[in-house]
């Protein structure tokens, strides 16, 4: 595969005086995805208005953050009471699980995040390497 860009761009970034045409297959990280400096995006930034759009349609097209779904969860809690011995409960409880420092068999890394322990660690962090 071959690509044909800028080349004073990619002559600058990979430190050579000239280059013709880039025979990316040489390139392993890059035979999954174009990235740095043969990206046609690179060097360049985005409008504020490209931003703006981008961000609408997270918004918009999230599930859990359309207006959609915040008003149907903000309905289900409406009229519902935390108690005391409630919040002490779950206050314990996430002290408890954050105070434990945690060790992934699989990569070393410790934690003492418990939610992201339990996310990405273990037997998950297994499965991805």
């Amino acid at each position: 595969m071959k690509y044909e860009m800028d080349t004073t761009k990619i002559s600058n970034a990979l430190g050579v005086k000239s280059i013709g045409v880039i025979d990316v297959s040489v390139y392993e990280p890059l035979q999954k995805g174009v990235k740095g400096v043969l990206h046609p995006m690179y060097g360049k930034e985005q409008s504020n208005h490209q931003k703006k759009v981008v961000s609408d349609n997270m918004k918009n097209n999230n599930p859990m953050f359309n207006k959609v779904s915040r008003e149907k969860m903000r309905l289900k809690q409406i009229g519902k009471k935390r108690t005391e011995k409630g919040l002490l409960q779950s206050s314990n409880l996430f002290k408890k699980l954050n105070s434990i420092k945690k060790t992934c068999q699989h990569c070393s890394r410790s934690f003492y995040n418990h939610g992201v322990f339990c996310r990405w660690h273990g037997d998950k962090c297994k499965e991805a390497r």
